[in-house]
């Protein structure tokens, strides 16, 4: 029997969790190496967790490029599962160069360990010189990275890092080619603040796809996202007693009658991507509508997503 044929036995047969001869199904697996990186990704879609004795045996028998990249993308592909996004995680593993390089170096400075690069001085300096000049599709998350880390103040004052910076086309970097991959990056880093961008292929994101772009995570935010949980699962409000209403219901508006409508509909906007506007939108159309269209159709803020709400 040949390898491929096996592997889709082992799928087929039983669910990720269960073990197979003893082994975990990704040990299993890895030990009919070569295999399909196809199968690899059916086994992560089904929202398999790499494990510590997984990484163990994936160190022992790849090279340790091989062992960096699927244990890492593996980790990551869970947290897209995690997030109900099991359908970008082909994606994220068949990438080429550009996105895997990318997440190489968002890893390596958010986690303060460039271990992704073999560097031996200036380590900090050369890592941003490489994603500049070879990540440029992506230099926005990078650059987010960058600046999260606390590296940028260093990376800036490097003189060869400044003049590749100062040649950037700013319009070019925001023009972004594959909404899925600008996703992808979304969903695994939402702590980085990149500017908005304009997607040039013809597969459009919805109008909400880029509410993170652009409105950012805040108190009121965090207040309407418990809540709209609350709805959701048909449940009492825990906290926020300091919010008139009994329900959640309730409480929402009261949130809509204390603070300006453009404030309530940008932190709205915000979890627009997260599926949890819905169930507050829902609610307070029934009453409110006129007062919800005046306030997306106002100038400035809502331009963007008019057609998203026509």
């Amino acid at each position: 029997m040949d390898n491929s044929t096996n592997n889709k036995n082992i799928f087929q047969s039983e669910l990720p969790c269960e073990k197979k001869n003893g082994h975990s199904i990704i040990q299993e697996f890895i030990n009919n190496y070569p295999y399909s990186v196809q199968d690899l990704i059916k086994l992560l879609e089904c929202g398999y967790q790499i494990t510590y004795e997984d990484r163990k045996i994936m160190k022992e028998q790849f090279p340790t490029d091989t062992y960096k990249y699927y244990a890492t993308f593996s980790r990551l592909a869970f947290k897209l599962y995690q997030e109900g996004q099991a359908e970008l995680i082909t994606t994220l593993i068949t990438s080429g160069v550009d996105l895997s390089g990318t997440i190489y170096t968002i890893e390596a400075l958010l986690s303060n360990k460039p271990e992704y690069f073999s560097f031996q001085t200036n380590v900090w300096v050369c890592i941003a010189n490489n994603a500049i000049t070879h990540y440029k599709n992506h230099w926005i998350f990078c650059e987010a990275a960058l600046k999260q880390s606390g590296k940028w103040e260093e990376v800036y004052k490097a003189e060869s890092f400044l003049r590749k910076h100062n040649k950037l086309d700013k319009n070019e970097i925001i023009a972004w080619k594959k909404p899925k991959e600008y996703k992808i990056l979304k969903l695994l880093y939402p702590q980085l603040q990149v500017p908005a961008v304009r997607f040039l292929e013809d597969e459009q994101p919805d109008p909400y796809q880029t509410a993170i772009s652009l409105f950012h995570k805040t108190e009121l935010s965090d207040m309407l996202e418990t809540l709209s949980i609350s709805i959701e699962k048909e449940r009492p409000v825990w906290g926020y007693h300091h919010i008139a209403g009994a329900t959640a219901e309730e409480k929402i508006n009261t949130l809509w009658h204390t603070f300006p409508h453009e404030e309530f509909l940008e932190a709205l906007f915000y979890l627009a991507d997260h599926k949890h506007s819905s169930s507050i939108l829902n609610l307070l159309i029934k009453e409110e509508a006129n007062e919800i269209r005046d306030a997306i159709h106002a100038p400035i803020h809502f331009t963007s997503y008019k057609q998203g709400w026509k």
